[in-house]
């Protein structure tokens, strides 16, 4: 996708997500959704 944000996809669980890094955050955001559930994260990236 490109410019921070990313999309994941996994056939065998029928799972996706997508994610957003703003420029300079050391945090990424998104959500998932896999066999029928669903969700938010928040990863904090660590140097």
């Amino acid at each position: 996708m490109g410019g921070g944000h990313f999309a994941l996809s996994c056939t065998e669980v029928d799972g996706r997500s997508l994610l957003h890094r703003a420029p300079e955050s050391e945090i990424v955001e998104g959500n998932w959704a896999e066999n029928g559930c669903h969700g938010m994260w928040r990863i904090y990236l660590v140097k």
